[in-house]
């Protein structure tokens, strides 16, 4: 029990309720090898009563073991913890149906998770990634310019989806021929297929430009747009 809690008077049932989270918080913790992080512990162990005193009684999203992993996911997330949903749910070996149906109903009483500063998870997403293919700092400048530029046009796009959108246009922008762009998306664990589509029908179409085939045939496309608006 953290010092906080020390002086925090709660019935009977309800440190039942917080010995049930912190059980099913320790085993998470390991298995997401994230035991380092005391103080994160402490605060998802304090928002898990915090929903639950919130949550309708006698809900099946009340149960610790069912909300535990949801309060871990939804604070890693907020902290801009780079997690997907789907790797998340197959470490903790947990049906995404269930997890989903859940998250849904916590993150209500949560609003942190949609203040979360999703343009520096995004940068530091497309940082990593240059750093792994060698590019230089003058990448980081102009993914952040293209960034800036086409956020209000993409940004109801999921993370890694926008992190691969921009990396693949800075490359275009630059001229990096060097590396497949299938790699890159291989890296950030996207497909292809939806960096296409994003480019194709949130930046063309919201533009108003026609002609794009795809990110290799429109290149000469892509790097004059880019050229010309920033």
């Amino acid at each position: 029990m953290s010092k906080s809690e020390q002086f925090i008077q709660y019935s009977y049932y309800e440190k039942t309720v917080i010995d049930s989270f912190e059980l099913i918080l320790n085993k998470l913790m390991f298995t997401l090898d994230l035991t380092k992080y005391i103080n994160l512990h402490n605060e998802c162990k304090q928002i898990s009563l915090q929903i639950w005193k919130r949550m309708r009684k006698g809900t099946k999203f009340r149960s610790p073991k069912r909300l535990g992993p949801v309060i871990i996911y939804m604070v890693l997330k907020a902290k801009g913890f780079d997690i997907k949903i789907s790797d998340f749910i197959e470490k903790i070996n947990i049906k995404k149906k269930k997890f989903t149906e859940i998250l849904k109903q916590a993150v209500i009483f949560y609003p942190t998770y949609f203040k979360r500063d999703r343009k520096t998870v995004i940068i530091k997403k497309i940082n990593e990634t240059r750093e792994i293919f060698g590019f230089d700092h003058d990448f980081t400048n102009k993914s952040q310019e293209i960034f800036k530029k086409f956020w209000p046009i993409i940004k109801n796009t999921k993370d890694d989806v926008i992190a691969g959108v921009i990396f693949i246009l800075t490359m275009i922008a630059l001229g990096i021929n060097s590396i497949p762009f299938v790699h890159i998306c291989n890296k950030i664990g996207i497909k292809m297929s939806t960096v296409n589509y994003q480019v194709k029908n949130k930046i063309f179409k919201s533009l108003h430009l026609p002609g794009f085939k795809s990110l290799r045939k429109s290149s000469d496309i892509i790097r004059i747009l880019i050229k010309k608006i920033i």
